[in-house]
Formats: C-alpha cells, sequence, structure tokens
C-alpha cells in the first residue's frame, strides 16, 4: 500500500488524501459514483473522494504507453485512461452482425500491443495505485459497412459516405450491443475494481461525420423511412402538411428530406434571410426535429446499454454536447484542403445534438468528457471545453476536459495547435487551464495524443505540483461568484436558414474576444438552465441566439429580469415567434421598439459617449464584417452606439432601457469589446477583479490571472481572504482585500482564497 502526502492548510483534508490515494483496497460492493459533497463534482470510490488527477497516454501503442507512464506514474495520480489499441475497439466484438463476448484480436505488428487489453495491463505495473478510465468508441468494421450499404448517408447529390445514418436501427443495434459486450469483457477482468469509469467518445465526438463533411441531410433508405415516419407522427395526414409547409404538392409518402439551401448559388445563398419562420423554414425546422428525435434516441440506446454492460457499477462518461461550440467551424479549421465556407452548417443542430438539457438526466449519462476548443488554446488564449461543462457541475454530473496540450518536447506532424514553445509557456498555459477547471468545478486531465509532449525533465516538478493541487481539490469547496452568464439557446438553429456562421460569432467569437477578457468571472449555460433552483445568481446575462420569443422562453428569461441584472440580447433576439418574423416577439422579449431592415448587411458600430456603458470606448469602433439579416435596430431606449448600417442611415447599434428592475440592452452589432462587458458588470453592481484585458478566472476559492503583457497586476477580491498561491504552496496575506504582484509575461498566477473569519 503507497500513500501519498498531501500538504494543505486544511488539517483535515490530510487524513482524506490518505486515505483516498492509498488504493490499496479495490473497489467493493459500492463500487463508483459521481457526487458533489461540496459543489464539486467529483468520483468517489466506495463513498471515498478519489483524487481528481489523471492523464492518458497514448495507451494504442505499446511502445508509447512504457515511454509515458514513467512520467506520470510517481505523481500520485488518481486515474490514467487506458482502452483498446487504435481506438478501433468496438470491430473486435463486432464482425459484420455479430457481436461476441470476446475480442477477437490480433496485434498488427510486434510493436502494438500484444494483447487487447495490454495498455490497461502496463498502467497498473507501472502505478500498481492506480484507478482506470477505459475509453472507446462506436466503431463499425468496414466488412459491416460492405454489408450494408443502405444504412449509410446518402447525399443529396447520390454520394454514398462511409457513416452509418442516424436512422440505421440495424448500426446502432449493434453499436450498443457492441458496447455492452466491450464493458461486460472489462468488467469480468481480475482488475475490475481498478476501473472506476467508462468514456464513451461516440461517434465524430458527439457530432455526425456527415454533417462534419458539410452535408446537413440524408436520403439513404432508411433516413428516408424515418423521415417520413415523423411527418406521419406530426401531421398525420397530407392536408395538415401541406399547409404547415405552405406548399400543396407536399406528400408525407413521397416526402424527402429537404435540400440544403446553403449550397446553392453564391448569389442566391447570399440573399437567404438568416432569420426564418414558419411556412420559409418548415421543412428544415421538421428536419433538424427529426435529426434531434434520432438522436435522443440513439443517445438513450447506447448509454442504456453501457450502464448494463457494468450493472451501473462505475460512472459513464459521454463525449458529446458540444453546445458551446454553436457554429462551430470544425471542417475549415482542422483540413487544410477544405476551404472555407462562406456558409457553412450550424454543427450541433445539424447533427441532431439540440435539446441535450433533457439528455443529462439519462440513466448511463453520468458526466461529460470533452477535449478543449483548438482554436486559442495557447498563449493569451483561453481554455474553454467544447462541452457543456458548466450545466454538468450545476446538475451535478462529472465534468472532465482533456488537456492535450502540445509542446516544444514533442515530434510533430502537422498538429500543433495552440503549441507551448518553451518551458515559460509551457507553465503559464496548464497553470491556466488548472485555474479555469478549479474555479468553474471541473476537473482537467493531462493527455498525449500523438507526440511525447511531457518529456522535457524540467516539466516535471510543474506537473507534480499541478498533480498535488488537484488531488488536495477534490475536497476543497466550490462556489461561483455571482457576474456574467452566456445563456445558449440550442434549439436556435429551428428560427434560421442553418448558416453556421453567426452563432460561432456570437458564442465562441464574443467569449474569446471580450468576455473572457474583461475581469469579471463568466459561465456558459444552456437555456433550460435558468429553470434550476442552484441557478448562480449572476449579474449580467448575455443571450447570444435566443431567436424566438414564446410562452415558454419568456417564463424562463423571467428569472433573470430582476435584482438590477444587466440583460444584453445579440442581434436577432425575438424576431421569431415560431410563425412570422417581425418587431412585435423582439418587442416582447427585450423592451425595446425596432425597425425592421430586410436583406443581409454586415454589422458595425462606432460607440458614443454620455453612459456609464460606454465609458472610455466613445469613438471606438466594433463588430465584424459578416452579413446576416433581416436587421433588427433598436428605436427607442438610449443609443449606445451609432450603426455603420446598409446606405448609411442614422440607426443605432447599440441600445440601453431602463425596465422595471432591470437593465436591457440590445446590441446589433457583435462583438462587443472587453470594456463594455466590464462596464456593463459595474451597471450591474457585480464584482469586477480586474480592470486589465488579461484572462481572470474566479470563484470564491480560487482567482487567476493569465496574460502575456509583463508588468504591475493587480486583482481586486469581492471580501477580505486568506490568500494562498497555489503554484508555490506559499502564504501570500493572512487577510487582503486584493493581490498585487509583479507578472513576468508570459504568465499565470493562481491563489487559492480562504475565507476570514468575521469578514
Amino acid at each position: 500500500m503507497r500513500f501519498i502526502t498531501v500538504h494543505s492548510p486544511a488539517p483535515a483534508l490530510l487524513i482524506v488524501a490518505l486515505l483516498v490515494t492509498g488504493a490499496g483496497t479495490p473497489a467493493g460492493a459500492g463500487g463508483t459514483k459521481v457526487g458533489d459533497p461540496a459543489g464539486r463534482p467529483i468520483l468517489a470510490v466506495d463513498g471515498m473522494p478519489l483524487p481528481m488527477s489523471g492523464y492518458s497516454p497514448i495507451f494504442w501503442e505499446k511502445a508509447w504507453v512504457e515511454k509515458h507512464l514513467p512520467h506520470f506514474a510517481t505523481n500520485g495520480l488518481g486515474y490514467y485512461f487506458a482502452g483498446a489499441p487504435d481506438m478501433k475497439d468496438l470491430p473486435w466484438f463486432w464482425i459484420g452482425d455479430t457481436v461476441m463476448p470476446e475480442p477477437a484480436f490480433k496485434a498488427p505488428d510486434s510493436s502494438r500491443f500484444a494483447a487487447f487489453d495490454e495498455g490497461a495491463r502496463m498502467t497498473l505495473a507501472a502505478a500498481p495505485d492506480a484507478r482506470l478510465i477505459i475509453r472507446f468508441g462506436l466503431n463499425e468494421s468496414d466488412l459491416w459497412r460492405k454489408a450494408h450499404p443502405d444504412e449509410l448517408v446518402l447525399t443529396e447529390t447520390g454520394e454514398r459516405l462511409n457513416v452509418p445514418s442516424l436512422a440505421s436501427d440495424a448500426y446502432w443495434r449493434n453499436a450498443a450491443t457492441g458496447a455492452c459486450a466491450f464493458v461486460g469483457w472489462y468488467e469480468k477482468q481480475e482488475y475490475r475494481d481498478r476501473i472506476v469509469a467508462y468514456a464513451d467518445f461516440w461517434r465524430g465526438e458527439g457530432t455526425h461525420e456527415s454533417t462534419c463533411m458539410g452535408w446537413l441531410t440524408d436520403r439513404s433508405p432508411v433516413m428516408l423511412a424515418a423521415w417520413r415516419d415523423y411527418l406521419k407522427t406530426t401531421y398525420g395526414d397530407d392536408a395538415k402538411l401541406q399547409a404547415a409547409w405552405g406548399d400543396p404538392q407536399a406528400t408525407i409518402a413521397g416526402a424527402v428530406p429537404p435540400a440544403d439551401r446553403l449550397r446553392g448559388p453564391v448569389r442566391d445563398v447570399a440573399a437567404l434571410p438568416f432569420w426564418q419562420a414558419g411556412k420559409d423554414n418548415a421543412p428544415l425546422r421538421d428536419w433538424l426535429l427529426c435529426l434531434r428525435d434520432l438522436f435522443h434516441r440513439r443517445v438513450r440506446q447506447v448509454a442504456g446499454a453501457l450502464r448494463a454492460g457494468c450493472n451501473g457499477r462505475v460512472p459513464i462518461l459521454h463525449d458529446m454536447f458540444k453546445q458551446p461550440m454553436q457554429g462551430w467551424n470544425i471542417g475549415d479549421f482542422f483540413d487544410p484542403k477544405q476551404p472555407m465556407q462562406p456558409f457553412g452548417l450550424d454543427l450541433m443542430g445539424g447533427c441532431g445534438s439540440s435539446g441535450v438539457a433533457d439528455l443529462l438526466a439519462t440513466p448511463g449519462v453520468d458526466g461529460l468528457i470533452t477535449p478543449h476548443d483548438y482554436q486559442a488554446r495557447g498563449m493569451g488564449g483561453i481554455f474553454e471545453p467544447e462541452g457543456a461543462a458548466d450545466s454538468c457541475v450545476l446538475r451535478g454530473k462529472l465534468f472532465l476536459c482533456e488537456m492535450d496540450t502540445r509542446t516544444y518536447a514533442g515530434n510533430y506532424t502537422g498538429n500543433d495547435y495552440g503549441m507551448a514553445r518553451d518551458l515559460a509557456e509551457f507553465e503559464a498555459i496548464t497553470w491556466r487551464n488548472m485555474a479555469t477547471g478549479l474555479s468553474r468545478g471541473w476537473w482537467p486531465y493531462w493527455m498525449d495524443l500523438c507526440a511525447d509532449w511531457y518529456s522535457d525533465p524540467a516539466m516535471q516538478p510543474v506537473i507534480a505540483r499541478q498533480a498535488k493541487v488537484l488531488n488536495e481539490a477534490t475536497s476543497w469547496p466550490h462556489h461561483d461568484e455571482p457576474g456574467i452568464a452566456i445563456v445558449i439557446d440550442d434549439a436556435a438553429m429551428q428560427d434560421t436558414d442553418g448558416a453556421g456562421r453567426y452563432p460561432f460569432l456570437a458564442v465562441s467569437e464574443q467569449l474569446r474576444l471580450g468576455i473572457a477578457r474583461c475581469g469579471v468571472p463568466y459561465r456558459t449555460y444552456l437555456l433550460e438552465d435558468l429553470a434550476l433552483t442552484n441557478l448562480p445568481a449572476h449579474k449580467v446575462w448575455y443571450f447570444p441566439n435566443l431567436f424566438r420569443c414564446d410562452g415558454r422562453r419568456l417564463e424562463l428569461v423571467k428569472r433573470v429580469q430582476r435584482d438590477g441584472n444587466v440583460v444584453v440580447w445579440g442581434p436577432g433576439s425575438g424576431i421569431s415567434d415560431g410563425s412570422k418574423i417581425g418587431t412585435a416577439s423582439a418587442a416582447m422579449l427585450t423592451g425595446f421598439a425596432f425597425d425592421l431592415v430586410p436583406g443581409n448587411y454586415e454589422r458595425r458600430g462606432l460607440f458614443l459617449g454620455g453612459h456609464a456603458l460606454t465609458a472610455g470606448m466613445a469613438g471606438q469602433p466594433f463588430g465584424d464584417g459578416l452579413g446576416y439579416g433581416p436587421q433588427l435596430f433598436p428605436t427607442n431606449g438610449t443609443s449606445l452606439a451609432a450603426a455603420w448600417a446598409q446606405q448609411g442611415k442614422n440607426r443605432s447599434a447599440l441600445a440601453v432601457k431602463e425596465q422595471d428592475g432591470w437593465t436591457s440592452v440590445f446590441a446589433a452589432a457583435l462583438p462587443l469589446p472587453a470594456a463594455f462587458w466590464r462596464n456593463a458588470a459595474r451597471q450591474a453592481k457585480a464584482h469586477v477583479w480586474c480592470d486589465s484585458d488579461d484572462v481572470l478566472l474566479a470563484s470564491r476559492e480560487i482567482a487567476a490571472l493569465h496574460s502575456i503583457v509583463p508588468g504591475a497586476k493587480i486583482i481586486r477580491l469581492p471580501r477580505p481572504a486568506r490568500v494562498v498561491d497555489l503554484a508555490t504552496g506559499e502564504a501570500v496575506a493572512a487577510s487582503a482585500e486584493d493581490i498585487r504582484f509583479e507578472m513576468t509575461a508570459p504568465g499565470t498566477r493562481v491563489f487559492r482564497l480562504y475565507p476570514v473569519a468575521g469578514k
């Protein structure tokens, strides 16, 4: 039995650390559960917290496991990832249409694994106290695809893709059964009690490969049948379908999934209104709802099978629900050979991944595990998970974030996204990542994906200290401090033409370029989170894509229209009532009167002076060159910015209007800069932690600053606190109202905050 001594200012934590890191007693009848005894969801083995530091080696390559594990095995990690070779695990149980209880695996060559689970066994040999998370994907074999061509996606141009259809009962039945067999096999191994979770990396990490390729619709025989079943269930007869679609020729029996209008001639697509409602987008809306129903069915099907495979003994985690990545330009970013699509699809809705709040309550969905956004992860950027991390924390679900930090130590083949170029950048980036997870109640873990990223011996003390901090944090409480909330309606695509550039601009770009740099902590939620009783009392609420105004949404929004809050509406907020595009529904949602200008046009504005929300910004331009419409311009309230609008007409690009107990702000152009969000926080009487445009991470227990700008920095605390530097373990102050330090850039400073008695 090996014990890891953890030093902490809290004496009781030492006892907990000795108990949970000894790990000499295997998980018994109690198994592993997800719990959040202090507001920070963790894994608990037989009721005892598991240290929440983890590492995922290149477990499908024997030589790499031998090389990587020694870097981490002495750091007292709580868990390691392991799995089957090549990440092609399910085909070893599922050959053709036959699912077997034992893997039919043979090593492809002598340099790879000789046994199916050798990665797990090697990990336990190197770190005998290790706990394992077994990861896998839902992969079919080429043999299955060749035997079932009609179960594969068929594009509207007649191209058959090597992608099983969401409507393929044959594929999803075998995938679920194969997943159950995979888990069941591991449950029979002698190290079963070392396994604390299974991680399902789905297909395309919760997306659908055909949509990532740019194809919205699927006309395979199985999808045609599913589509017509959906229409029959929804409308019942042809007359009702024709009335809903405004198409007297439409029939249920002859209906095919709608053609993707974004694939038309450029001039036609450029003229297509982004916001659409009623008959104008009825076929597309129905298609998206059909995909949503299928996606929900498949998630429940696979999650149920996985839970059955381990008899509910341990949690099941999934790589999916990437709602913060609305409009994700995944194909353009990762494939240099794929040209940037000016009218690319809104990926998540196009995959059926909408309305996912309901799925977070599904048995067998115990948490999420995703990478972090690749597009700004390097120095000076942010550590933003692809998945719905903050929604998981609210619901007591575990969230793990893959920290596959590329570094100068790796041997690259063109995938050095956001690489740390030297040791200083490595420390700054990884401490920023640690602080992000710790301040938001979820957990990062190290990962080697395709290169030896952590091989420099100089990195090891940094990693050892970070692992120690994560292990201590397993028992820390977590409380959000009121700040800025970004609220995503993941059904918003149903009121658009399906294009993804606006949602990407309004969510991901606005976050990276403004909100994350305003000195106020932020969280990202699903719209349905507004109904939760433990929703933090944030002071600024940003709705980037709440396009439809209906009774359900109005009731949810009322929860935040109070207490002096500032509510910021993105362009198009309330523009649809579900039946028509217009100003009445937008006025009902936001409190403004509007002009509606037909057509798509770029959005830019110039800040005006004279108001606290634009203090220090008068004369500064903002916005983006993306064209979308129809265009809503507020006509009452106080104008905060002049629009550089079509034909140079005098319109308002930003306006504020005081409501009964709250402040409404409508933005006709995005993104808004960090200074605006800082001013909005002050207007709402939220605490502003930092005045510089650095990346601020904070909660009641954590304060951190990440910067590429050297010099004097100040973090102001919302209340006096005892302060400890987490990177060094040194006490900073017994009672402080602010933290002042000199930043050596690039750098990250991370501090633990302890309450001061009586203050």
